[in-house]
């Protein structure tokens, strides 16, 4: 936890000499990601059945999480990807408090019908 760096991935959309970094990794064409700040609040272990870990992360902008999983994995010298990434909250943004999908279109065909 705490302050960190970050290395990009390649197919990601940060940018290099003014061109996406998934622009350049597309083709094919290799570059070095430099690191980047960022903060890990938290992070909590959910559950551990092997092979799978779930966690949980409270994390600043421009954490990449699935680089997050590769990095612990490379701490661990097990290795680690992602099967799965569920966003829970943005800002004062939370998922308990969004929309269905059923609601926005009901929502949207009333807006259409008015």
């Amino acid at each position: 936890m705490g302050d960190i760096e970050q290395v990009p991935p390649v197919f990601s959309a940060v940018k290099v000499n003014g061109k996406r970094a998934f622009d350049y990794a597309r083709k094919g064409e290799t570059l070095e990601l430099k690191p980047r700040k960022i903060v890990i609040r938290n992070i909590e272990l959910i559950s551990f059945q092997l092979p799978t870990a779930e966690i949980k992360v409270v994390c600043s902008k421009g954490t990449y999480i699935r680089s997050l999983a590769r990095d612990i994995g490379e701490e661990l010298k097990c290795g680690a990807y992602l099967t799965g990434l569920k966003r829970t909250r943005i800002g004062d943004y939370k998922v308990e408090n969004a929309m269905t999908v059923a609601d926005f279109i009901e929502n949207l065909n009333r807006f259409e019908n008015n």
